[in-house]
């Protein structure tokens, strides 16, 4: 039975994203995180089915989108939502949040606006501002090209956390142990990767490493992580789903 993992929540849940200058020539610059997932991919002989870029996070109050009284239909261009995108709107008190989820044959994008009123220590209520954009896409090309317009519609928005990368292949089959292993371990040669967290049952299983080529680093439990590595199982297809996540997986598997 196919089992689904939520493997990373974000903000909410506290963990700290760290993405600092790094001049170790030797490291891979964080705007190649899509070429290591395919680098990665390839090296397991596994052809990629998706590819998914996410962003989460807070807008800054002095970035341009919130001296732009455009800023919302801006970042809406410059990502593309067209004109037959579905709008999903949710208010509650304190809260309300309005998504922009747009697909097509190859593409599929949700951009969220989020506001929350929260109370200070002085007992005031004070507004935060949060923006989410989900991309997924079958083309290479294509993920490179958008993740370009999302670099600049964060800094715009003056979000700071960085950008996660999700890639995920599938293997014909259950593959055996020894074949997940064989391909966790080469994957770990080529990056230098150090082990930070494995978790292995038995339809699915989840390592975390850290190494100095990647620059984007997240920190969770006081470890500095910045590549995941899942297999899962599909019984109803028989397949088995190989999952690259840079700095960690972020779509349930």
């Amino acid at each position: 039975m196919y089992l689904k993992r939520l493997f990373i929540i974000f903000v909410y849940c506290g963990l700290l994203i760290c993405a600092g200058n790094v001049m170790n020539k030797d490291r891979l610059e964080s705007q190649n995180n899509i070429d290591t997932v395919q680098q990665i991919m390839q090296g397991a002989e596994v052809k990629i089915d998706k590819i998914e870029l996410q962003v989460w996070g807070q807008i800054n109050e002095e970035s341009k989108y919130t001296e732009d009284r455009h800023g919302y239909n801006y970042i809406k261009s410059e990502l593309g939502v067209s004109q037959k995108c579905a709008i999903v709107r949710k208010e509650k008190e304190k809260f309300k949040s309005i998504s922009f989820v747009d697909k097509n044959k190859h593409e599929a994008l949700k951009i969220t606006f989020e506001e929350n009123i929260i109370q200070t220590e002085n007992n005031k209520d004070c507004k935060k501002s949060y923006l989410g954009i989900q991309y997924s896409t079958n083309n290479v090309e294509m993920a490179r090209k958008f993740k370009e317009k999302l670099e600049k519609v964060i800094i715009y928005a003056g979000v700071k956390e960085q950008i996660g990368t999700t890639c995920v292949g599938n293997i014909p089959g259950d593959i055996s142990r020894q074949k997940m292993k064989q391909i966790i371990e080469n994957t770990r040669l080529k990056l230098r990767g150090k082990k930070v967290e494995e978790i292995i049952e038995d339809e699915y299983a989840s390592i975390s490493y850290f190494t100095s080529k990647i620059e984007n680093v997240i920190m969770v439990n006081g470890n500095a992580i910045n590549y995941n590595l899942a297999f899962t199982y599909n019984e109803e297809k028989d397949i088995t789903h190989y999952i690259v996540g840079i700095p960690l997986i972020y779509q349930e598997y």
